[in-house]
């Protein structure tokens, strides 16, 4: 299954949610906002780790790995923009890649990673099956 991503503004905007968990607010995982609103910490902290990938260099692992490059950081920030603010539970961890892409990894049953691939292109992976790919417009 694929989905397009039209661009709102230079910004890559996602229009159909991707499912992991129903949402919640809790207050320990939750900070309060402007109008009541929750945000999850977890993924303010997701998304400083996403800024810090913006100093890695190829071979950042020691084992030739290939960096992400700025493009699909800034996809991978839009992504995790957008899933905050539809309060989806953070990931459980936030990694680059040895191949250059960044994934998201959610453990609400059985692993769900979202791996962004490219400056364009985001797959959603339900217990290592690939369920739909997803295009920025």
């Amino acid at each position: 299954m694929s989905d397009t991503i039209p661009r709102r503004n230079g910004a890559v905007k996602f229009t159909r949610s991707i499912e992991i968990a129903s949402q919640y607010c809790d207050a320990a995982m939750f900070s309060k906002q402007n109008h009541n609103d929750c945000v999850d910490v977890g993924w303010l902290e997701s998304i400083n780790r996403l800024d810090s990938f913006f100093s890695l260099t190829d071979d950042w692992d020691g084992n030739g790995s290939i960096a992400p490059n700025r493009e699909l950081i800034e996809m991978a920030k839009n992504l995790a923009k957008e899933l905050m603010e539809s309060s989806y539970p953070s990931p459980a961890r936030v990694q680059a890649g040895a191949n250059g892409t960044i994934s998201f990894e959610f453990y609400e049953g059985d692993l769900t990673e979202i791996e962004i691939v490219s400056a364009r292109e985001a797959q959603q992976y339900e217990a290592g099956k690939l369920v739909k790919t997803i295009f920025a417009d």
